[in-house]
């Protein structure tokens, strides 16, 4: 799955977005606008918001943003990109 193909599609629940802890994402919300970052789960977060981190710091933190899940219409990850199993920390090459 390394040449950019669909592995799977799922429906779109609090629980399958929970899956992507971690991993860098795409988050598409209904407005049209769209936000690239490392997707941010606690576990025992409510399921109205999801916070996806965005802007790496010197200090290795992100800012958070968060995000009325009622607002997002799709969510895509990059499978395997979380920066803890040594994967490269950048954006430039996150195209989706």
């Amino acid at each position: 799955y390394l040449n950019g193909t669909i592995k799977e599609k799922i429906d779109l629940t609090f629980d399958n977005a929970f899956k992507t802890n971690g991993m860098k994402v795409k988050i598409h919300l209904n407005n049209g606008n769209e936000i690239i970052g490392y997707s941010v789960f606690e576990y025992d977060q409510n399921d109205t918001y999801i916070y996806v981190g965005i802007g790496r710091k010197e200090n290795k933190e992100f800012d958070l943003v968060s995000i009325p899940f009622k607002e997002v219409v799709k969510i895509e990850a990059l499978l395997y990109s979380n920066p803890r199993w040594g994967v490269k920390e950048d954006f430039k090459n996150f195209d989706v």
